[in-house]
């Protein structure tokens, strides 16, 4: 691994991940996560940033967030571009906001909606909660249907 080439080196952070905390450095390469350890000042790094005294937090995952969403009347500040954006400058890579079932089209078409505005705004990866406003015997067969689509 001596003289591997990087992107991006984030030193002395205090690393957060499922395993709890720990003082170690994250190497990226390619816009993914290449490597993490106590101590990788031996690769190549085209930047690195000094992150002691600070948390790091790789790949991280925001799942309620609230974009260009409309309930009680408002709707909220962000739309998918600023607040992907937003999210992946603090190094969130994945969101999970909601899509509400279409009172009149049912469920599927809520979720249908929400992707089309998504998609071509997104700057991370995303999910979708399902929100039902009603319940009825179509619902059941949409969430089997939302199911399978992940």
């Amino acid at each position: 691994m001596a003289g591997e080439r990087i992107d991006l080196l984030v030193k002395n952070g205090l690393l957060v991940t499922g395993e709890g905390l720990s003082r170690a450095d994250v190497a990226l390469g390619e816009g993914k996560v290449a490597q993490v350890g106590a101590d990788l000042s031996h690769l190549q790094a085209g930047r690195a940033i000094d992150a002691t005294g600070k948390y790091t937090i790789p790949g991280g995952i925001d799942p309620h967030v609230h974009m260009e969403l409309p309930f009680c009347g408002t709707v909220s500040s962000d739309n998918f571009e600023t607040g992907t954006k937003a999210a992946a400058r603090g190094g969130v890579t994945s969101i999970i906001d909601f899509a509400m079932q279409d009172e009149e089209k049912g469920l599927m078409a809520g979720i249908e909606a929400r992707m089309a505005a998504a998609d071509p705004q997104v700057c991370v990866d995303y999910g979708l909660h399902g929100g039902l406003i009603k319940w009825n015997q179509v619902n059941k067969d949409e969430l089997d249907r939302s199911i399978d689509m992940g």
